[in-house]
């Protein structure tokens, strides 16, 4: 119910994990510009685009597809091993971000992985 202390909880992750996604959205092309990656082509899925509009365009699609996918997971072994198993791959990609970033293969990759 509203205005319970798990509520209130609840809803104050919400507000900070969709607020942390929409600050990377938004500094996607500053941190490709200092990385030097943005209009370096990247080849993936058939498909050849500079990485910065890569990592732009394939992030939303595939965090709409990983949605449903995640709800499957969290009904079948709980919320709590749903949240390790959705935040360790966002943690492995910030990092990698931070190591290989560079690169931009590794850029579009990490940047999704990031940030789910």
């Amino acid at each position: 119910m509203r205005g319970e202390p798990v509520f209130i909880l609840m809803y104050f992750m919400f507000v900070i994990i969709g607020a942390g996604g929409l600050i990377v959205t938004a500094n996607l092309s500053p941190i490709a510009k200092d990385l030097y990656v943005d209009a370096v082509p990247v080849s993936l899925l058939g498909m050849t685009l500079p990485a910065l509009t890569f990592a732009a365009t394939i992030e939303p699609v595939l965090n709409g597809l990983t949605r449903p996918f995640f709800g499957w997971i969290s009904n079948n072994v709980g919320r709590e091993n749903t949240t390790f198993i959705a935040f360790m791959p966002k943690g492995i990609g910030i990092y990698a971000l931070c190591r290989l970033g560079a690169n931009p293969f590794w850029f579009v990759f990490a940047i999704r992985h990031g940030f789910l």
